[in-house]
């Protein structure tokens, strides 16, 4: 038995002091991740590890350098890639398509949904709605971010989704054209890119409005 322990306890020990020694070559980063643009895959307050060595691969996540809209200034984003380079690319009435495929059948995703005030107590009793995915409309009802799954799962029909429909700005001003979050492409990913998406799809400053991200700006490939 007290073999057994010791062997344990040294293996323990092995994964700490490796794990030490990689975060002190920067070989091996972590994260905290502020936001619920990757929920339900990431966790809002979650502590991330992302390997400088490991290889991106699709529906993994990337941390990657890029310019913060809000902060103004360089910051470390969070996404899942979607699509390789060579991919087509097209989201049709909040469906995201890769190559003519349902990805969103694949993972778990949120999306935004539209529900009466006197009803969100029901989806956050029941743990399927947290307060940060809450935003207040009117007196009478709000936009809630749900994954998609469970509303269908638990048959929630109180429940609404809500579509971009108005042209977005800041999707234009990448790509030139009048589209939405919720009707997107189709886009070719071109050569040394990815195409990365947030889970929260109605609640992520992702491809859409980034742009094609290049393999250059990668840093490291989250551990999962």
């Amino acid at each position: 038995m007290k073999k057994t322990l010791l062997i344990v306890f040294s293996s323990v020990a092995a994964i700490l002091l490796s794990r030490y020694v990689m975060l002190k070559t920067h070989t091996l980063e972590s994260y905290i991740v502020p936001t619920n643009a990757n929920e339900p895959g990431i966790k809002m307050g979650s502590l991330v590890m992302a390997s400088k060595f490991k290889k991106p691969e699709r529906f993994g996540f990337i941390c990657f350098d890029h310019d913060d809209f809000v902060r103004g200034e360089k910051g470390i984003f969070i996404y899942r890639i979607c699509a390789l380079e060579g991919d087509k690319v097209e989201i049709k009435h909040g469906s995201t398509f890769v190559n003519d495929k349902n990805i969103d059948s694949i993972i778990s995703v949120k999306h935004s949904y539209r529900v009466e005030n006197q009803l969100i107590s029901r989806l956050v009793e029941s743990q399927l709605l947290k307060e940060t995915d809450i935003l207040p409309v009117s007196g009478l009802y709000s936009i809630v971010y749900l994954e998609d799954k469970q509303v269908d799962d638990k048959k929630i029909d109180f429940v609404k989704r809500v579509y971009a429909t108005q042209p977005n700005k800041e999707i234009a001003k990448v790509y030139g054209h009048d589209w939405t979050t919720d009707d997107f492409g189709p886009v070719t990913v071109p050569k040394e890119h990815y195409f990365v998406l947030g889970d929260n799809r109605n609640n992520a400053c992702d491809s859409r409005y980034l742009g094609f991200i290049p393999k250059k700006v990668v840093v490291s490939v989250l551990i999962q």
